[in-house]
């Protein structure tokens, strides 16, 4: 695999960082040189923002790994309505000629994305913290927010194109990447790239722990101003939407989920209680995060997003996310009907969880997802607040992380089940499960707490289990759970 030594500038090329004008304060020329990108912090603060708008984009987190392609192979819609839209996908047929183009280009896009981490980790390195207008606390914060996206891509490019680490597989699958630039990089085995990630996330978490919890910790910790922004923030508005970018709670969240998938519950659940304890009390105080108040839960929260109540710990951004889900909706003929949409809520006698408002009704008792696309003619403002969200990570995965870990242990079983049922709970779920059929319910939270969202297909495959649909139980093998690695495995 080979990757083109001016790669880093490509990102300036394709991606026009205007539009997000939450992050930045000035927008790059068309096209730069690497001098002159980096010749002040402002470039390096330019930089790290065209790495999150590319993962914003429609080819990755904007539509294919959220509420497209990965949401089609967890079988989320009804497999006629989005067959025009992804032909042959619901039955796993990744040969098809439309299939082969998306896969490629989620592999060529990531390692991308990863050429420029690596290509801004390379340049920030050898300099001084003095040369950035925050000084070291800023030279760190950029640093570790690149650390932490390179593992993160890596860690998604492997749950896509190699085998769960609970099949034991142990063959050679997907490179690592991490020095710029990088001619070739042999493919490593599951437990390696595993290792590779876990050891980044632990370099971001050190890295940018000052910044978001001494430095300008209000940023982080205030449900109000973690996903908005602002000029009172030392530097000005780049230090602010920190539920926005690679935060010190998002890292340690995404170490409990890289630990779960690698089959390491000590750890897991050592980085789930690392947010809990910080940031969660349960009893007195005031939480710093929290899940969204069922109160404040209307038929326009899609996203479980109310100014002070919301518990998306980290989501990607993009202003017009909206109209680009009207427009692949109108070009591909796709309504998104939501299968068995039934058999997830009033099925299972959770008629009243307020999950269940992230759809609309349709005449002839269909259901389609309305979680991405909200209803602009009711709350105005919490819809604007709402719809360039692209939400990853949540503290309800946090809990059923937490949970699952629990009642792998004869002794502290209850305890596990107790986490679930309290997710549950704050869903308006008001049936409370037991731990005789934990891994079957734990499934079915799955998949109504990520609907839509990109990460039901891998709870399928960390656990290895058939994929259920309602009445339906597709039984799944190496040959659809594993992405093939494109057949041209240059990147550029």
């Amino acid at each position: 695999m080979k990757i083109d030594r001016n790669i880093f500038i490509i990102i300036l090329l394709l991606i026009s960082l205007s539009s997000c004008d939450k992050w930045l304060d000035v927008s790059p020329k068309n096209q730069v040189t690497d001098e002159e990108l980096f010749k002040n912090g402002e470039g390096f603060r330019n930089a790290l923002n065209g790495v999150y708008e590319m993962l914003s984009s429609q080819e990755l987190y904007g539509r294919e790994l959220s509420w497209g392609f990965l949401s089609v192979l967890a079988q989320t819609y009804d497999d006629n309505d989005i067959e025009q839209a992804y032909s042959g996908l619901v039955k796993y047929q990744y040969g098809l000629e439309g299939n082969k183009e998306i896969i490629s280009t989620i592999w060529s896009k990531s390692y991308k994305a990863i050429a420029n981490c690596n290509k801004l980790i390379s340049e920030i390195e050898g300099k001084k913290g003095s040369f950035f207008e925050l000084g070291e606390a800023e030279k760190n914060l950029i640093m570790g927010e690149a650390y932490a996206l390179r593992a993160f891509i890596h860690f998604d490019l492997l749950r896509l194109f190699a085998p769960a680490p609970v099949t034991g597989d142990g063959g050679n699958y997907i490179p690592y990447f991490s020095v710029y630039p990088s001619k070739f990089e042999g493919k490593k085995t599951v437990s390696q790239i595993m290792e590779l990630v876990i050891q980044d996330f632990l370099t971001a978490k050190d890295l940018v722990a000052s910044y978001d919890t001494v430095y300008n910790k209000w940023y982080m910790a205030s449900p109000e101003a973690r996903l908005q922004v602002s000029e009172a923030a030392d530097g000005g508005r780049f230090f602010t939407l920190r539920g926005g970018r690679m935060n010190y709670m998002a890292i340690q969240g995404l170490l409990a989920r890289a630990y779960m998938y690698a089959g390491d519950l000590t750890n897991a659940e050592k980085y789930c209680r690392g947010i809990l304890t910080r940031y969660v009390l349960d009893e007195g105080g005031e939480d710093m995060i929290n899940f969204t108040e069922k109160n404040f839960v209307s038929t326009v929260d899609k996203k479980f997003y109310v100014k002070y109540w919301n518990d998306i710990i980290f989501a990607l951004y993009d202003d017009h996310l909206l109209e680009k889900i009207a427009d692949f909706k109108v070009s591909t003929k796709a309504s998104m009907y939501v299968k068995d949409w039934d058999a997830m809520f009033t099925g299972r006698n959770d008629g009243l969880d307020y999950r269940a408002y992230q759809k609309q009704s349709i005449p002839g008792s269909s259901n389609v997802v309305t979680k991405k696309w909200l209803d602009l003619d009711t709350d105005e403002q919490l819809v604007h607040a709402q719809e360039p969200l692209i939400p990853i990570l949540r503290l309800s995965e946090i809990y059923y992380i937490l949970s699952e870990c629990l009642v792998a242990k004869e002794t502290t079983k209850a305890e596990g089940v107790a986490y679930m049922n309290k997710v549950r709970a704050k869903r308006g779920a008001l049936r409370e499960i037991s731990v005789d059929n934990y891994m079957d319910e734990l499934i079915w939270e799955g998949k109504k707490e990520y609907l839509a969202e990109g990460q039901a297909f891998f709870l399928f495959k960390r656990l290895n289990r058939p994929i259920v649909s309602g009445t339906q139980v597709i039984q799944m093998d190496k040959s659809k759970f594993v992405l093939p690695i494109p057949e041209n495995e240059n990147i550029y």
